[in-house]
């Protein structure tokens, strides 16, 4: 409860750190405050910690959380919450990556990892039907670095 508290503070480090104990050692009694921290923290390193120790442990129940995390502000926490939909390998995730795409393909001057990692997990979840929506959302966006993810 206090490292949960701690990594919903104001204070970024104290709350990238809270959130990163949280992570470690046994799940038990810790998953729900991952999740609460996945999608509550005000700080993207917080949130970012919280989303690696979801898909370490393959927390079953974060698919919301995951979801969510498609709409996160930081490219980082995106791409992982793409990582843990991947690892849960649900269909109902194929239609929130597809969004993703619509969204991000569009505007990255970066490396769009978020974009990358969701293509392969939709080509994961055998989402080939979806094929042509994706590449006209990258084709129509520039995303750097999505060509080979898409290939």
């Amino acid at each position: 409860a206090e490292l949960l508290r701690l990594a919903l503070t104001d204070d970024e480090a104290i709350a990238a750190r809270a959130s990163w104990l949280l992570g470690r050692g046994d799940p038990v009694g810790r998953l729900e405050a991952l999740r609460q921290v996945a999608v509550g923290a005000i700080h993207a390193d917080a949130r970012l910690q919280a989303m690696q120790a979801l898909r370490r442990h393959g927390d079953t129940d974060a698919f919301g959380a995951a979801v969510h995390g498609l709409d996160d502000d930081d490219r980082r926490v995106r791409t992982v919450a793409v990582q843990l939909l991947a690892r849960l390998r649900r269909p109902a995730a194929i239609e929130p990556l597809l969004a993703l795409i619509d969204t991000r393909a569009r505007g990255a001057d970066t490396a769009a990892t978020d974009v990358q990692a969701a293509l392969l997990t939709l080509a994961d979840l055998g989402a080939s039907q979806h094929l042509l929506r994706a590449a006209t959302s990258i084709h129509d966006g520039d995303a750097v670095g999505t060509g080979t993810a898409l290939a």
